[in-house]
């Protein structure tokens, strides 16, 4: 992962694995070890909270409007 102001490496990264066997194979076999001189942390990721179901609608904020439904101008009267 980078930081997108500065570009620099944030110091971590995900990884998906086809199975839930085979993350827990590489978490058995790479947590703790030395790769490019540091120690690797290797870990599931984890959600401070359940996600929250989606409504099934948009709740953002406003869309501007579409610019085909602004009124004519006219000029000269």
């Amino acid at each position: 992962m980078y930081d997108p102001h500065t570009r620099d490496s944030r110091g971590f990264g995900f990884v998906t694995m086809e199975t839930p066997e085979d993350a827990e194979a590489a978490i058995q076999q790479l947590n703790a070890t030395e790769h490019g001189g540091k120690v690797m942390t290797v870990e599931k990721a984890r959600r401070g909270r359940a996600r929250t179901p989606t409504p099934g609608r948009y709740y953002g904020p406003p869309k501007r409007p579409d610019r085909t439904s602004r009124p004519a101008y006219r000029y000269g009267k």
